[in-house]
């Protein structure tokens, strides 16, 4: 069974990146709250990838420590 889980770019305020330019880069499942991303959690490269776009921009990649799953 494939686990996947919400990620998002976000500021060092803890505030989500208000884009699904990151998610859709890295051919992530754009989910209805703007921002935010649903990605399989072993997915590393597109882990990768989201990471860098986000840092990038100045942005984090989020949520840590939170597990947040989600549904493609």
């Amino acid at each position: 069974m494939d686990d996947f889980r919400t990620y998002y770019c976000m500021t060092v305020d803890g505030d989500i990146a208000p884009s699904d330019n990151f998610c859709k880069a890295v051919n992530g499942a754009v989910l209805p709250s703007i921002g935010k991303c649903c990605i399989r959690s072993s997915d590393f490269k597109t882990h990768q990838a989201l990471s860098k776009g986000c840092a990038d921009n100045g942005l984090m990649l989020g949520p840590w420590p939170k597990v947040i799953p989600c549904d493609p």
